[in-house]
């Protein structure tokens, strides 16, 4: 499993954590198998909350390209812990920050960026293109070909170098 990103959201009911990577091949498969709180125990706090994956190999004809990954999970966490630690076969990955409040995105500021399908030569014109936030989690299938900039900017460019959909 690599290019693993997660976000982390406090919510009344718990900290709602969704998490995307890339799997080796067609026969990598991952599951959620626990959280901290949760499922699993510790004698000690570790100081933060935890996703649990398991990455396996299934046996057979494996197609070899990478393969997408996402599931999201929540954690019942009202110790008002501040990071979720993901792991993976028990080896820590990454460590993400809660957000705690609604997230608040100026459309004036420079934190968007275009996105279009991968494979598009360099300089267009790019396919299926989208504008999105620079902290989405954006799927393995999309490269970002502009940004980040400002909303209007995005979409100035998006209406001279974008076509609707693959030809």
């Amino acid at each position: 499993m690599f290019g693993v990103k997660a976000k982390a959201v406090r919510t009344p009911i718990g900290v709602v954590c969704t998490i995307a990577a890339l799997l080796e091949n067609a026969c990598k498969r991952a599951e959620i198998i626990g959280t901290y709180p949760g499922s699993i125990f510790h004698f000690v706090d570790p100081g933060h909350a935890e996703v649990f994956i398991n990455e396996y190999t299934l046996h057979g004809l494996c197609i070899q390209h990478v393969v997408p990954w996402s599931r999201s999970v929540l954690i019942p966490d009202f110790a008002g812990h501040t990071q979720v630690n993901i792991l993976v076969n028990d080896n820590s990955v990454l460590m993400v920050p809660i957000d705690t409040g609604p997230v608040v995105r100026r459309v004036d500021a420079a934190d968007w960026i275009v996105t279009a399908l991968v494979g598009a030569p360099a300089g267009g014109p790019y396919f299926d293109c989208a504008v999105h936030h620079k902290d989405d989690i954006i799927l393995a299938i999309y490269q970002v070909v502009f940004g980040p900039a400002s909303k209007a900017d995005c979409n100035k460019f998006i209406q001279g170098n974008c076509r609707p959909h693959a030809r």
